[in-house]
């Protein structure tokens, strides 16, 4: 089980694991940057548990066949969903729900190819106890994610990681506050206080009086427009690792399909990228992502 000493996602809180699910209709990288968005959500994953796993939905034809198997080649289980109107809402907060039941399993895996053979998936349903992140700002996933935060029994904790407050802050009123103190990249004291004014600081403004928000032990708020600092070194293939995939670094090199995908080896000669977390919002109160950060001053 997950500390029971702490409160889920407290400073303190650890699971053993954690399964992420992302919703890829609602939160859609750029072109060329979805292995680095997997990245940052499996590093976000790792501040609260010892072994994560991704697994991705988007409606049928939205994503094309080369994004997909880039985000497989790194452990990423993505499920192809009808393609109608909230049809990977339905197949996602479904599968949240039977996730959660099944102890950490769901039992269409063992039909699945990609779930049926993914070290990642296979390490979280072995392990003790486990938690969930839903990535997503559709209020729709609210119940299944009261769901698993209401079944302390079988889950440690829920996460929200969305867009909740990001469109509003880039608004063309805020751009010279939000571009005071130490550059235009990450969590700076500009961004920081034009984050808190959008969002407001207590549990009255928009984050509180979001259902999703309130159904999740907390919210990690994440910017799609924002820079981020690269992850030092190759961020796909530690994930790749870190999610206890098979496939080695010298593999990869020898099967001549580097240049074909989407990694974040392929932005070596970018400092920082758009997409990235900047903080979360837990019982009412703001605080820096990750866990730890001060407050910029």
């Amino acid at each position: 089980a997950g500390d029971d000493s702490a409160p889920p996602l407290s400073p303190g809180w650890r699971t053993p694991a954690m399964c992420v699910f992302w919703d890829l209709d609602n939160l859609r990288p750029p072109s060329g940057y979805e292995t680095l968005w997997a990245y940052r959500l499996v590093e976000a994953a790792f501040e609260f548990a010892d072994l994560v796993h991704v697994r991705a939905y988007a409606r049928d034809g939205a994503l094309d066949d080369e994004t997909a198997k880039a985000l497989t080649d790194v452990g990423v289980t993505f499920t192809r969903c009808p393609p109608v109107a909230e049809g990977a809402d339905v197949v996602l907060s479904t599968d949240v729900a039977n996730l959660v039941r099944g102890g950490g399993r769901l039992a269409r895996d063992a039909t699945d190819p990609t779930a049926r053979d993914n070290d990642a998936a296979k390490a979280v349903a072995s392990a003790e106890s486990f938690g969930v992140m839903v990535c997503t700002r559709d209020e729709g996933m609210a119940e299944c994610v009261a769901f698993a935060k209401a079944r302390r029994d079988l889950c440690d904790g829920a996460v929200v990681a969305g867009e909740f407050v990001a469109k509003n802050m880039h608004r063309p009123q805020f751009a010279r506050a939000m571009g005071s103190g130490a550059g235009d990249v990450g969590l700076t004291e500009g961004y920081w206080r034009v984050m808190t004014h959008v969002a407001g600081k207590t549990d009255k403004g928009i984050l509180g009086k979001s259902a999703l928000v309130r159904a999740a032990d907390a919210t990690i708020l994440w910017d799609s427009k924002r820079l981020f600092d690269m992850p030092a070194g190759n961020a796909s293939d530690d994930a790749e690792e870190e999610t206890e995939e098979e496939e080695t670094e010298d593999e990869d090199d020898d099967d001549g399909e580097d240049d074909d995908e989407w990694e974040v080896g392929d932005l070596d000669a970018v400092d920082a990228a758009p997409g990235g977390f900047a903080a979360m919002f837990r019982d009412g109160a703001f605080e820096p992502w990750p866990p730890g950060t001060p407050v910029p001053e």
